[in-house]
């Protein structure tokens, strides 16, 4: 169809029809824009919390393995040949 076999009315619709769908893109270009920064942030923040809780992990691990340390040195210290002699020394 020829531009010069339409009405008048059929090109003011074409136009205000154009209208339309140049601010509906815009108005999803704006929304698809957000989504992205925001999907980015969270992104970020995913990041963030990922390092966090990997250092956690490494402090816990530091921790629990320090503690078993303390306990293996207490429990050496009981059977020491110190605490032997002390306990051959009652027996006697």
């Amino acid at each position: 169809m020829a531009a010069s076999s339409l009405s008048a009315q059929e090109v003011t619709d074409l136009k205000s029809q154009l209208r339309l769908e140049k601010t509906i893109n815009e108005h999803f270009g704006l929304e698809v824009t957000k989504l992205h920064e925001s999907l980015d942030e969270t992104k970020r923040q995913l990041s963030e919390l990922q390092e966090r809780l990997h250092v956690s992990e490494q402090v816990t691990a530091a921790t629990q393995q320090r503690a078993v340390r303390e306990n293996e040195g207490i429990y050496m210290s009981n059977s020491s040949p110190k605490t032997a002699k002390i306990t051959s020394t009652k027996s006697c």
